[in-house]
């Protein structure tokens, strides 16, 4: 074969390389990242295969997901990080911290709304099972509220508690020795729902459960404070809102 023809050849096979070049490889595929469309955040997933040039661009990318993921689920979009850190703090707060480092201080308001509590139970075994992740002030420690009302009223329909009237099931449940008043508490629960303080727990339905659960969490001094949140999460939180 001549210099010629192998120059020839070369070209040849060579040139849709060059044509291509550094272009092709940096393109970037996007598609619709699904979300609920009420969140007004425009969140992109990105097929990335990038030249190890391009490596540090396309960690950008992952990162920018990972963070909208964040904020989705901070807005109630996602399910959330429940894995919380919990930190009694000297001036009676609580201190959330998820494994990102990120989280929220919950100051001021009742015991139980610190502790996203409603029903006040203590902390043990029982609270554990059902999800609290900590304890704080002598009472367990729940990720969200809706976790701590499920406790709440999973705790009234246990063994201990399911064959009781409403009556006897209030003594155990705020009894005297705890510096309560049973008679007044179970007074307040006939008030609030209307239904008669002598029926067995086990007779009364799911609303009725619901019901007794809501005006225990009332009874309980249910008092909101003052929420701040902390972290990256927080930060791009405000920046979305003001954006907005």
């Amino acid at each position: 074969m001549t210099y010629k023809k192998i120059f020839y050849t070369y070209i040849l096979v060579g040139l849709p390389f060059f044509a291509k070049g550094d272009y092709g490889a940096r393109q970037f595929i996007s598609e619709p990242y699904t979300t609920n469309t009420s969140s007004h955040i425009e969140t992109l997933q990105y097929s990335v295969e990038p030249l190890v040039s391009d490596k540090n661009i396309a960690n950008d990318y992952k990162k920018n997901i990972m963070i909208k993921d964040c904020i989705n689920c901070e807005l109630g979009y996602f399910k959330p990080d429940l894995n919380f850190e919990i930190i009694s703090m000297p001036d009676n707060s609580v201190r959330y911290t998820r494994s990102d480092c990120s989280g929220f201080v919950r100051k001021s308001g009742s015991r139980t709304w610190r502790n996203q509590n409603p029903g006040a139970l203590r902390s043990g075994a029982f609270a554990r099972k059902m999800g609290a992740c900590g304890d704080a002030g002598g009472f367990a420690v729940f990720p969200t509220e809706e976790i701590g009302m499920i406790a709440l009223k999973k705790l009234l329909c246990t063994d201990s508690y399911v064959n009781m009237t409403i009556c006897d099931a209030i003594q155990k449940y705020a009894p005297f020795c705890d510096n309560n008043d049973p008679v007044s508490y179970q007074r307040h629960i006939f008030n609030m729902t209307g239904i008669d303080p002598k029926r067995k727990i086990s007779d009364l339905s799911a609303m009725e459960i619901e019901a007794v659960a809501n005006a225990i969490k009332i009874i309980e001094g249910w008092n909101p404070g003052t929420q701040n949140n902390f972290g990256i999460v927080a930060q791009l939180l405000n920046e979305t809102q003001h954006e907005r």
